[in-house]
């Protein structure tokens, strides 16, 4: 009697400890699980902006995600809980109506289902091919031909040009300026004024096309000028012999 007794005690001790067992393997554990990998589709890095921008936000794997909160520098766009996540960011409004061309982060916050934080960052480059004024109402169409009336002035000559452009430019107050040259993708070619302070009146600035043995190569550009009051463009062709 005793002997069943201590057989069955011992029976049940393997029973429990393989319930254990089997319960521990059916636990799992999640740390041996990668988090969900996020890629921002669209606008991709480094690429020039405008006016408004669908941001898309794509899951490479299988992991679910639970919801995309997207941010421009520091400033909260939205949240979105559906794939694939996409927002609309109004560059002519967001983060501020008066900020200035220049480089912003596209931010993603991501959470999946698993808990996992995941983040990743974008780097665009605003340029507001527009007119507006100190409140940041457009004020002008973004229309090649358009060069500038109103609270600034951007005029130039001889345009088609081979080797000097006159730039001549006009301002109705003191403001800081930036007139620069880019090619048509947005990228930089030449800064003629770097946020420099200009007294109210004329001036005439020259672009020297082939300087310092850089050639520019034949084609579009466009001028962009910048002041505190309006901001406006317009385009100039350089042809070559």
């Amino acid at each position: 009697m005793g002997r069943k007794s201590e057989r069955r005690r011992w029976v049940h001790r393997c029973f429990f400890f393989s319930l254990m067992l089997v319960g521990f393997a059916c636990s799992g554990d999640d740390s041996s699980v990668p988090p969900a990998e996020i890629i921002v589709t669209s606008p991709l890095p480094q690429t020039v902006v405008w006016d408004v921008v669908e941001i898309t936000v794509e899951v490479e794997n299988d992991v679910p995600v639970e919801r995309v909160d997207i941010f421009i520098d520091d400033y909260f766009l939205g949240r979105d809980q559906t794939e694939p996540f996409q927002l609309q960011w109004d560059t002519n409004v967001v983060p501020s109506k008066t900020y200035s061309d220049r480089s912003h982060t596209i931010s993603i916050n991501a959470v999946d289902l698993r808990g996992h934080f995941i983040r990743t960052e974008v780097p665009v480059n605003v340029r507001r091919f527009t007119k507006t004024n100190a409140e940041g109402a457009i004020i002008g169409p973004p229309d090649p031909n358009d060069w500038c009336s109103g609270e600034i002035g951007l005029w130039a000559y001889p345009n088609p040009a081979r080797n000097t452009v006159n730039f001549q430019l006009g301002l109705t107050q003191e403001s800081l300026v930036q007139l620069e040259i880019v090619d048509l993708e947005g990228q930089p070619v030449r800064i003629l004024i770097d946020d420099e302070p200009m007294s109210a009146g004329q001036y005439l600035i020259r672009w020297e096309v082939n300087r310092d043995d850089v050639v520019v190569p034949a084609g579009m550009y466009r001028a962009i000028l910048t002041t505190a009051e309006a901001h406006c463009y317009g385009d100039i062709v350089v042809v070559k012999d």
